[in-house]
């Protein structure tokens, strides 16, 4: 450890822009991630241009109409209704989407569940995320591990309720000022730690055994907007985000060995999906299950070998000590992403 302790970072490596803005408040933890570490991280966000298009092959009409009955027969509808209808904050139409983004998951027969992730840094568990789902293929676990998670939800009030209680110590007022200034940004910067975390299941779900490994990994994450709507009083209308991003082994080893330098970029491609089509819901799950595996859904191994990844149910990791993050080539430390989310509801909700 005496030695590790005196190597020298390579230049533009996360270290030594680590060590040289020591004194700065960019910080490991990802609920603490600012507009700078996308600009440090290289992290580009391109919306779609079909974002209200739904895309179904006239062969699958048939079989998406029966699975909309299937889906009213899970109170689906009574859900879009709920959303469609009812003056509601941010934080009844968060948990009412919990519910409808597990209800679509188990019509695609998949195995939805609340469960912990970490995020890792120089190849330890770093931090806790807020509470995600995550949906496995629905097949029995093995060694009490499901495999690698198909895609991952969260939304704001689990998000901002982990704000609120990491600022605890300090005045309310900078809490919400600090979610305020999340809002502002083209994508919530937690949104891209869970989309590197994925990535990083993925990976080590490749490295298995007999299993090809592939140069760059696609991952989905799905998230909730509300928005409130013009000339009405006080309605809203929710959508759901889809957040898919294909990272290369290169930018992941950005974390992985912070001593070196890597140069690589992140892109992700945001989609807006209406939540009173659950066919195209459905599509986009679909089309992240293909995205993991292919059209057909895996057989299950059974080596018995244990696997272990970030996704599965955690005892709370040891939490090291804060410690700045900055990155990668000085050439982009002045960017600024020209786009702004949009602002999806009152913090104080």
């Amino acid at each position: 450890m005496a030695v590790a302790a005196h190597i020298q970072p390579a230049p533009g490596s996360l270290r030594s822009i680590l060590v040289k803005n020591s004194t700065t408040r960019l910080f490991v933890h990802p609920l603490e991630w600012t507009i700078d570490h996308l600009n440090f991280l290289n992290v580009k966000v391109v919306t779609s241009t079909s974002i209200m298009e739904p895309v179904v092959e006239e062969d699958k009409l048939g079989a998406y109409e029966s699975i909309h009955q299937a889906l009213k027969r899970k109170h689906l509808s009574k859900i879009i209704r709920y959303l469609e209808t009812k003056i509601s904050p941010c934080s009844s139409r968060d948990s009412a989407m919990r519910e409808y983004i597990k209800t679509t998951a188990i019509i695609q027969k998949l195995h939805p569940m609340e469960a912990q992730m970490s995020f890792a840094y120089s190849r330890c568990q770093y931090a806790t995320f807020p509470p995600i789902i995550l949906a496995w293929h629905d097949f029995p676990f093995l060694n009490n591990h499901p495999g690698t998670p198909i895609w991952a939800y969260t939304d704001q009030t689990w998000i901002n309720t982990a704000r609120r209680k990491r600022y605890r110590w300090k005045p309310r007022s900078y809490a919400t000022e600090q979610i305020k200034n999340k809002e502002e940004l083209a994508i919530d910067p937690v949104y891209v730690a869970i989309l590197i975390s994925l990535a990083k299941d993925k990976k080590r779900e490749s490295e298995t055994p007999g299993l090809q490994e592939t140069d760059s990994l696609q991952v989905t994450l799905f998230v909730p907007e509300h928005e409130f709507l013009p000339h009405t009083r006080g309605r809203r209308e929710t959508k759901l985000v889809q957040y898919t991003a294909k990272i290369s082994n290169t930018y992941l080893q950005k974390f992985e060995d912070p001593y070196k330098f890597f140069d690589a970029s992140l892109h992700i491609e945001k989609k807006m999906l209406p939540t009173s089509k659950p066919n195209m819901v459905l599509q986009a799950i679909e089309t992240a299950i293909h995205d993991l595996c292919g059209p057909s859904k895996p057989e299950p191994s059974r080596s018995g070998s244990s696997r272990s990844g970030s996704s599965e149910p955690l005892s709370p990791a040891p939490i090291l000590k804060r410690k700045a993050l900055t990155e990668l080539k000085s050439d982009v430390g002045g960017q600024i992403l020209d786009s702004k989310r949009r602002k999806v509801c009152s913090v104080d909700e």
